[in-house]
C-alpha cells in the first residue's frame, strides 16, 4: 500500500528543494533516514539548532483564503477534497506528546513538517483551490502538497535536512485503521514502533499486553481521558460488570448510565454510558465528570444529539 511503500526519493528531494527555494534559502545536504528515531539520532550528532518551520508558508496560503466559518458556517463538506489525503487521515500515526521519543526530543518534532500535524490546514487549502476554485499561491501550494504526498517526517534546518521514510509495517483491523493486540501496529524500517488499539494510539505500558489481560484496576489510575476510554473499550462491559461495582443511575431508550465504583477502599469512580445497539453490540462511552449530579449534565448532552430527547 502507498502508506507503507518506501518514499520516492526523487520526488521527495524535488519537493524539499522547492521548499527551500520558496523560503529563499540555499538547498543544504539532504539525509534520508529509515525512520524518525534514526532521524533524531542524526540531528543529535549534528548538534542541530536554528531549525525553521513551515508555518509561515501554510499561514500565507490560509490568509489568501476565506475563513472556514465565514464560508461554510458549521458545515464541513470536505469529502471531495479529502480523497487524495484519505490515507493520511486513516493512518494518523504521528508521534504523540506522551511518547518517550517525542517527549525527549519534542523540540525536533514540534518544528518538523509532518502531514499529520498540518492535515487540517492542507485539506482546507486543497478544498478551496480544487473544489471552490479560489485562487491562491499555486506554486507554493503545489510544493506543500507534493511534500505531504511524498514524505513522512521532514526536519528542515539551514545547514542540513533530514527526511524520514514511511513505516514498513502497518497492521490494521477490519475497519482499516491501525490496530494490533499486544504487538506493535506500526513499525518503521529503523526499528521504531508504535502501538494502536482500534485506530487509537496507546503507550507501550498497555500496548505490549493483549487486551484480554488488561486489568480493571487500571481504569481508576489512568488520568488521560483518551487512554481511559481505550482501556474501557479493551476491558469490555462484561468484565467491568463482573469485577467492579456498577450502580445504574439513569436510562433512556437503548442507553443505560452507570456509576462505576472501585471495589477497593480508594473511593475512586468513573461514569459509564452504555449504548445497546440494534445489532446486539454495545458501545461504551466514558462520562468523566463525577459525582453523578454533574455527570448527568454530560449524559443529557450526549442524549440531546439524538432525535426525541429533550
Amino acid at each position: 500500500e502507498h502508506c507503507i511503500s518506501p518514499v520516492n526519493l526523487a520526488s521527495l528531494e524535488k519537493a524539499v528543494e522547492e521548499i527551500y527555494f520558496a523560503l529563499g534559502k540555499p538547498l543544504p545536504k539532504v539525509t534520508y533516514c529509515k525512520g524518525p528515531h534514526e532521524a533524531v539520532t542524526g540531528l543529535l550528532e549534528e548538534e542541530a539548532s536554528n531549525t525553521f518551520v513551515l508555518f509561515d508558508l501554510v499561514k500565507q496560503l490560509e490568509q489568501e483564503l476565506p475563513k472556514r466559518i465565514d464560508l461554510l458556517g458549521e458545515k464541513n463538506p470536505f469529502s471531495e477534497s479529502e480523497k487524495w489525503f484519505s490515507e493520511i487521515r486513516r493512518y494518523n500515526i504521528g508521534p504523540k506528546s506522551q511518547e518517550p521519543l517525542y517527549e525527549k526530543y519534542h523540540h525536533f518534532f514540534s518544528e518538523s513538517f509532518n502531514k499529520y500535524r498540518f492535515f487540517s490546514s492542507l485539506v482546507w487549502i486543497d478544498y478551496c483551490t480544487s473544489v471552490l476554485s479560489i485562487n491562491s499561491s499555486t506554486k507554493i501550494w503545489s510544493t506543500l502538497r507534493d511534500l505531504a504526498i511524498h514524505s513522512d517526517y521532514v526536519f528542515f534546518f539551514d545547514d542540513y535536512c533530514y527526511v524520514s521514510d514511511r513505516p514498513a509495517t502497518v497492521r490494521k483491523n477490519e475497519k482499516g485503521v491501525p490496530h494490533a493486540d499486544g504487538i506493535p501496529a506500526v513499525i518503521y524500517r529503523d526499528g521504531f514502533s508504535r502501538y494502536f488499539f482500534n485506530g487509537k494510539w496507546v503507550p507501550y505500558t498497555y500496548g505490549h499486553i493483549p487486551a484480554k489481560h488488561w486489568e480493571t484496576d487500571w481504569l481508576f489510575h489512568e488520568k488521560d481521558r483518551s487512554l481511559h476510554q481505550i482501556l474501557v473499550e479493551g476491558v469490555g462491559l462484561e468484565r467491568i460488570k463482573n469485577e467492579l461495582i456498577l450502580e445504574e443511575k439513569d436510562s433512556w431508550k437503548c442507553y443505560k448510565y452507570y456509576l462505576v465504583e472501585n471495589p477497593k477502599p480508594l473511593h475512586q469512580r468513573f461514569n459509564l454510558l452504555v449504548d445497546n445497539r440494534e445489532d446486539g453490540k454495545q458501545n461504551l462511552i466514558v462520562v468523566h465528570s463525577a459525582p453523578y449530579e454533574r455527570a448527568a449534565y454530560e449524559l443529557r448532552a450526549k442524549f440531546a444529539r439524538f432525535d426525541g430527547f429533550s
